[in-house]
Parts: C-alpha cells; sequence; structure tokens
C-alpha cells in the first residue's frame, strides 16, 4: 500500500511538472504547446497545455510583438501586419528560411474584443512541422 501511495504521488509531481494550463496571453517565446481540444482552434481566449519542449508538442512560440495604435485598425489590416511581422520573425529564430523549412507558421492576433485589454494588441507568432508531426526539442536556431 505505501509503493502505491509513493507511486500515486510520484506520478502527480511528474505530470505537474511535464504541462501547465495557461492563457494565449501568458506565453514566452520558446514556450511550447498543444493544440486545444476545441473544434474552433485557437483564440486570445483560449487556455492551451504548455508543455517542455523536450516532450512531443504541437507548436513552440518564436515571436511576440504588439500592435500599435489607439483604436482596433480592422480584422484585415491586424491579419496582414500579424502575417508580415511573423515572417520577417521566422528565419532569425530558426536559422533557416522559411521556403525551405519543414516548419510552417501561424499566428494568434488581437481581435476587437481584446483591443482594449493591456495584453490584448500582442501577436503571438507559432511554428509548427508542416507535416502535422509532433515535434521535440526546441526548433530555436536548427535550421530545420
Amino acid at each position: 500500500m505505501k509503493q502505491l501511495i509513493v507511486l500515486l504521488i510520484s506520478l502527480t509531481v511528474f505530470t505537474t511538472a511535464c504541462a501547465t494550463t495557461g492563457s494565449v496571453f501568458t506565453l514566452s517565446v520558446g514556450d511550447c504547446f498543444n493544440d486545444p481540444d476545441d473544434p474552433d482552434g485557437i483564440t486570445h481566449d483560449t487556455s492551451v497545455e504548455i508543455v517542455d519542449c523536450e516532450t512531443p508538442h504541437d507548436n513552440q512560440v518564436y515571436a511576440l510583438f504588439a500592435i500599435a495604435g489607439e483604436s482596433f485598425p480592422g480584422r484585415t489590416v491586424v491579419q496582414q501586419e500579424a502575417s508580415v511581422g511573423c515572417s520577417d520573425n521566422f528565419a532569425p529564430y530558426v536559422g533557416a528560411e522559411y521556403s525551405g523549412s519543414m516548419l510552417d507558421i501561424s499566428f494568434l492576433a488581437p481581435s476587437k474584443e481584446s483591443w482594449d485589454r493591456s495584453d490584448g494588441r500582442e501577436v503571438v507568432c507559432v511554428l509548427f512541422d508542416r507535416n502535422g508531426a509532433l515535434l521535440t526539442g526546441s526548433v530555436e536556431g536548427t535550421g530545420v
């Protein structure tokens, strides 16, 4: 019985150390996370499972930047600025040009609803495997 309790405590500590749940607003450059189970995908209101990059994972954050302006510039402008900004940050982080990489780019962009929050203007640039395979380890500077 004592061994079972120790095993359960060890498993709980191991699981807690491997993954945490956090808002996409709390993500930092270098963080790795898994896709949510939500069929609507990831939005600024989504919580994601942040994992150690050494464990298999779906995504890695490679850049963060804010879109300037007092009022929300509209979805099209935000999407364009996010696309350009994330594209510009790809090669410096990965160490390879996007066109020759096995990685693809996605981003979380501010919405009209998130714009007025203090952290709601940030673009989160995300890398994932182009073929849908899980990543293991950080892709920073790998040239993949």
